[in-house]
């Protein structure tokens, strides 16, 4: 179909302005400068699928959050207990990324990828049929699995199929459509829970994710790389220690707040955690067909932009819980006004993102994600020196200008990471940066919250902050702020360090 596409265009182009033959150019050049696409459907349809599982991973994760309270009332439960919705879905994902990234080296990333999409509307269908909450818990972590299986396929199925001079652009619209899901989840799952009911934010996936199922198998070219048919059995005592290991890591990371960081329960998770990752990484090094391959950590650059992307991820994270603190304690905005100033981030993400996916086409990703960390941490510090002024300005500044510097990082640091990665490691590759950025994520709530909260005496951070002084609650957002400075400058130099050289170009050849 792509090779009969040009002849069947240049037998019409004559009949029409000459911007269609510069656009049968670009398309063509699209599809035949990278001899890894020799059939399928064309790049718009191919980043069209991709982008549509991005939107709706963040869009689930967002309209879910805002209807939390009304679970809770539907059911008759308390917050601890509905919290499980998220937890599930959060431990689901984060767990099972390397896992996938792994099959998807073995079965091919379509395989993965379509799976995925069926899991995903399986689980969002039992989600909205569910009658009771454990019924809904279990949905969601189904719904986890699927969206797992999206996440690790998407950044291989684009290196694949989409020649490295558009690849920047193609993660450009990828960012853009997560930032679009980010920006309208809240609104929508507050529309839809209050004119219809909570069952409609899951059910709304099943007819989005039928269409992209339709799309995906019709458009999405087979490998035309050799897939790893290894000898060897699949590593299922790894993936069985990264499970657990991860498992553990992210429900005392995520549960250390409600329960108490020196409580046993959480002290014995952290314990369990690190024991079964070490374990792993000693039963990965023996193992000839591992998991998680050693080489990739070998190769510093790569080690090192899965850093800056960590660093980037653990403040948004930091930001997206800290800021409705700041606008709603101390601005004292109404939750829905906030929810609007909150929609500047993702708009200006959403606008920067391709703009900065074409330029990581055009000059080297890490002198893109060096200038947005930079830009970030300098922001960080200027919103800290400016809490004495009360007024909008300071918050709308730095969520605009963090917006656009997010833009510039994450389209060029998702190409640097895939191109310093071995080809036939990519999989692998893509399912472990998102497990590092996903941890990194949970991470940024902990640390922040805790840096926020060990500015005030203990009997107050127990009680409420609504009765502190502005004063004192600008102590606390400084102090927060000023460490994320220090996360970003610290993300800078990992960013500078990733640049491709000979070592990462040898380990491509091998």
């Amino acid at each position: 179909m792509i090779g009969k596409f040009p002849r069947i265009f240049s037998n019409h182009w004559k009949k029409c302005p000459k911007v269609f033959q510069s656009l049968e150019n670009s398309v063509s050049d699209c599809f035949m400068a990278n001899d890894k696409v020799v059939k399928g459907a064309g790049f718009g349809w191919l980043v069209f699928s991709v982008a549509l599982a991005n939107f709706m991973a963040k869009l689930d994760s967002y309209i879910v959050n805002i209807s939390l309270p009304t679970i809770a009332q539907a059911f008759h439960i308390g917050t601890s207990t509905v919290s499980l919705v998220i937890l599930s879905y959060m431990l689901t994902v984060t767990s099972t990324l390397l896992l996938f990234g792994k099959l998807c080296e073995r079965r091919g990333a379509k395989q993965i990828f379509i799976g995925g999409y069926i899991v995903f509307v399986l689980g969002s269908l039992m989600c909205g049929l569910a009658s009771n909450i454990f019924l809904l818990v279990g949905a969601r972590a189904l719904q986890g699995l699927g969206g797992a299986m999206l996440m690790t396929t998407a950044l291989p199925l684009l290196t694949e199929h989409v020649s490295e001079r558009h690849q920047g652009a193609a993660m450009g619209i990828l960012a853009t459509a997560a930032a679009l899901g980010l920006s309208i989840g809240a609104p929508l799952g507050g529309f839809i829970t209050r004119f219809l009911s909570w069952h409609w934010i899951f059910l709304i996936n099943v007819p989005v994710g039928i269409l992209a199922i339709v799309v995906g198998l019709r458009m999405i070219p087979e490998s035309a790389r050799p897939l790893r048919r290894s000898r060897n059995r699949f590593d299922v005592p790894g993936a069985l220690l990264s499970l657990a290991g991860l498992a553990a890591l992210v429900f005392s990371l995520s549960m250390g707040r409600e329960k108490g960081w020196t409580s046993p329960l959480i002290l014995s998770g952290f314990a369990a955690g690190i024991l079964l990752l070490y374990i792993l990484i000693r039963w990965e090094l023996r193992h000839p067909d591992p998991l998680l391959n050693m080489k990739l950590l070998r190769d510093l650059p790569f080690a090192f932009a899965v850093l800056s992307g960590c660093a980037v991820f653990l403040l948004v994270s930091g930001n997206t819980f800290l800021a409705p603190f700041y606008l709603e304690l101390y601005q004292g905005l109404a939750p829905d006004r906030s929810g609007l100033v909150l929609v500047t981030f993702a708009v200006v993400l959403m606008i920067v993102s391709p703009l900065a996916g074409k330029l990581a086409d055009r000059m080297a990703p890490h002198i893109l994600c060096s200038f947005a960390l930079l830009l970030s941490a300098a922001l960080c510090v200027a919103f800290s020196a400016m809490l004495q002024d009360r007024s909008l300005t300071p918050m709308l500044v730095f969520l605009a200008g963090f917006g656009g510097a997010l833009g510039f990082f994450v389209s060029p640091n998702n190409k640097a990471v895939m191109t310093l990665a071995p080809r036939r490691f990519q999989s692998v590759a893509s399912g472990f940066y998102q497990t590092m950025t996903g941890m990194s994520q949970i991470l940024g709530v902990c640390l922040f919250e805790t840096i926020f909260s060990d500015s005030f005496p203990s009997k107050i951070v127990q009680t409420s902050l609504a009765g502190l002084k502005p004063e004192t609650l600008a102590q606390g957002f400084r102090h927060s702020y000023v460490f994320g400075a220090f996360v970003c400058l610290l993300g800078f130099l990992f960013a500078y360090i990733a640049r491709p050289g000979p070592a990462a170009a040898r380990l491509q050849e091998r």
